[in-house]
């Protein structure tokens, strides 16, 4: 069940519904056909996880909703801090998706959630 992008409140957006152009970092369709900047594109607004190689050896894990795709980065927005983290995509290694009932196991209703109200 895929849940819309939720309303922008990130000053760095200028409340506009997508992040800023950036010369030399759009998301061009045919370039990025098949790739994980896609996947992860056609997923914005859904609760990931995501662990990120730090180092040679250390895994950083971060979760929240995936709420920006960019060539080099992901925005994720933390619903326990209620904060916005901007990621490194190439030390973005795995990327974890999680169904509406674990969602709910976790005690995670994104419907409360004013942002992603539309």
């Amino acid at each position: 069940m895929a849940i819309g992008p939720f309303e922008n409140s990130v000053a760095w957006h200028l409340n506009e519904s997508d992040p800023p152009a950036v010369s030399g970092n759009e998301i061009s369709q045919s370039a990025y056909s098949g790739s994980m900047q896609q996947i992860l594109r056609e997923n914005v607004g859904n609760y990931v996880i995501c662990e990120f190689l730090v180092g040679t050896q250390n895994l950083e894990r971060k979760e929240g909703i995936l709420y920006s795709v960019g060539v080099s980065f992901i925005v994720l927005y933390s619903v326990y801090n209620q904060e916005y983290i901007v990621c490194d995509f190439y030390s973005l290694k795995f990327v974890t998706f999680l169904d509406p009932e674990t969602l709910a196991r976790r005690g995670i209703n994104l419907s409360m959630i004013p942002q992603l109200q539309q």
